[in-house]
């Protein structure tokens, strides 16, 4: 879990590397919020488990604020046909969307599970990683 601010909002993005198609899935209510006015979706077919969703996907200049790091969304995406019930929950436990590697393209995640901390390096040369 990865505490976040959407639209000055404080919340949880889930970070799933099978999510990583998608810079920040959330609710359709957020999603439009963030997405650029008037933008047309791009929708395409997606499988989860043994279900077929629809992913529509915006265009976005929003920005989200993950622990004082400023990452700016390209897009943002909500999915038709994910469970009520599922999305409730969601909503209920604090979590505003999932996240995975397409988020940080431009930045380095580090991901300590046993002591469940992260960092992210925002400014990385290529002699950095030596």
């Amino acid at each position: 879990m990865l505490p976040a601010k959407i639209n000055a909002k404080e919340t949880l993005l889930f970070f799933d590397t099978g999510s990583s198609m998608f810079e920040l899935l959330t609710n359709k209510e957020t999603c439009l919020q963030l997405a650029e006015s008037g933008a047309k979706p791009m929708q395409h077919q997606v499988k989860s488990w043994d279900r077929t969703l629809t992913a529509n996907t915006y265009p976005s200049t929003a920005c989200i604020n993950i622990v004082g790091t400023k990452l700016s969304l390209q897009s943002v995406t909500y999915m038709e046909g994910a469970s009520t019930s599922q999305v409730e929950r969601m909503l209920k436990a604090g979590i505003g969307g999932m996240t995975g590697n397409k988020l940080f393209l431009h930045q380095v995640l580090i991901l300590d599970t046993k002591n469940q901390q992260f960092g992210i390096l925002s400014s990385l040369k290529k002699s950095d990683l030596k």
